[in-house]
C-alpha cells in the first residue's frame, strides 16, 4: 500500500512539472501550485486512514521489526544470547 502511495504523489509532482514547463510558471508559483494539490492529497489520506482504521487493516509492527527497538533479554546461553543479539 505503501509504494502506491508514493507512486501517486511522484505522479502529483510530475503533474506540477509538466505545468511548469508548459505554462512556463515561476518557482514562486511551482510551490504554490505542489501546495494547493497536496492540500486535498494529504485530506484524502487522512479520510481514508480514518475510514480504514477501525476495520483492523493496520497490524501489530512484524516481529522482525519489533526486534529492532527491543532490547535482548539474556537467557545464559551463551550461544543463544549470541545468535540473538546479531539477528
Amino acid at each position: 500500500m505503501l509504494p502506491l502511495l508514493v507512486f501517486l504523489g511522484v505522479q502529483l509532482l510530475e503533474a506540477v512539472e509538466v505545468e511548469r514547463r508548459k505554462k512556463r510558471l515561476t518557482p514562486a508559483q511551482v510551490w504554490k501550485r505542489r501546495v494547493q494539490l497536496a492540500m486535498p492529497a494529504a485530506a484524502l489520506l487522512v479520510v481514508a486512514t480514518a475510514a480504514i482504521l477501525p476495520t483492523g487493516y493496520f497490524g501489530p509492527l512484524s516481529s522482525r521489526v519489533r526486534g529492532l527497538f527491543l532490547k535482548h533479554t539474556r537467557t545464559g546461553n551463551p550461544l543463544v544470547d549470541s545468535v540473538a543479539e546479531h539477528q
